[in-house]
């Protein structure tokens, strides 16, 4: 399998995600993305951005977000819980350590 590198993020895609859910006039969305590897946060701030962004338009909307395992890090995946989504789920998981 080939792989390459994803292009950079868009930084008003978190916006554009939420004028896209305010036009279509949905109350219950659920956000997923590609697994960014290359990215230090595996893309956590992205997701909490796009989370922020949907609330302060509408903070009747339910978020869920389909995250990647953000490399183990639970700093990574504190960034998204802080930003309030309703549920999240991760489809990767990890050996939890014993300490």
């Amino acid at each position: 399998m080939t792989t390459a590198k994803p292009f950079a993020l868009e930084k008003d895609e978190p916006q554009r995600v939420a004028e896209a859910v305010r036009r279509m006039k949905l109350k219950h969305v659920v956000i997923t993305a590609v697994a960014r590897d290359d990215l230090k946060d595996g893309g956590a701030d992205h997701f909490a951005r796009t989370i922020t962004a949907i609330r302060e338009m509408d903070p009747s909307i339910i978020v869920e977000v389909l995250v990647p395992d953000f490399h183990a890090q639970d700093w990574s995946i504190q960034i998204v819980l802080d930003a309030g989504p309703a549920r999240t789920f991760t489809i990767t998981t990890w050996k939890r350590s014993n300490a």
